[in-house]
């Protein structure tokens, strides 16, 4: 805490809950604090002004804490194409994460196909999947255009991060000789070996 004014008994200080008296000549005065990053701070009325002889004002300082919201989705793309949406569904039961130098969030997440963090505190995040076998990965997209290994989460923000994923998958067939040429497996035509 930093308290501007004509001599002041402390100038500089540790806030604490319970508060912390100073004296100053009457005059104009200012109550500040440092910066605390990850903090929205609120001053009362009386942490600047003018100040009388003999008078005593309050100064509070409220520091509240930043929050934002992040949003996971799982959406399986077909055809891999994520030009093309008809053919996009929300990923049911996938294994989701997200992680953070401010503090982790559930882990992990099984979700319908969106999961949302709630609010959480403002900081850098990172999402991630487990993939899951029969799925190929195609892309991930933050609505911040972040990368899902440093989501810079502010206050009263909100980020979805959308995974897409398309199945993967096995041709069969065979060949067989195709004796009339009309391009239709006739009980005559046999099979051929690879």
């Amino acid at each position: 805490m930093n308290v501007l004014g004509t001599d002041v008994s402390d100038e500089s200080f540790d806030g604490n809950e319970s508060g912390t008296t100073v004296t100053l000549d009457a005059g104009s005065y200012v109550v500040s604090e440092d910066y605390v990053e990850g903090y929205t701070v609120g001053f009362s009325d009386d942490c600047q002004g003018s100040i009388a002889n003999g008078e005593e004002k309050t100064c509070t300082i409220t520091n509240t804490r930043n929050l934002g919201e992040i949003i996971i989705k799982k959406i399986i793309d077909e055809d891999g194409n994520l030009e093309t949406t008809e053919d996009q569904t929300l990923g049911e039961g996938w294994e989701m994460d997200v992680d953070g130098i401010s503090g982790d969030v559930d882990d992990p997440i099984y979700g319908n196909g969106e999961y949302k963090t709630g609010k959480i505190k403002t900081g850098t995040y990172y999402a991630s999947e487990t993939q899951q076998a029969g799925y190929d990965f195609v892309s991930v997209i933050c609505s911040d255009e972040s990368s899902i290994d440093n989501i810079v989460l502010d206050n009263d923000e909100v980020i979805t991060c959308t995974f897409f994923n398309t199945p993967n998958g096995t041709i069969h067939g065979y060949k067989w000789n195709d004796l009339d040429g009309e391009g239709d497996e006739d009980l005559n035509e046999d099979k051929l070996c690879n």
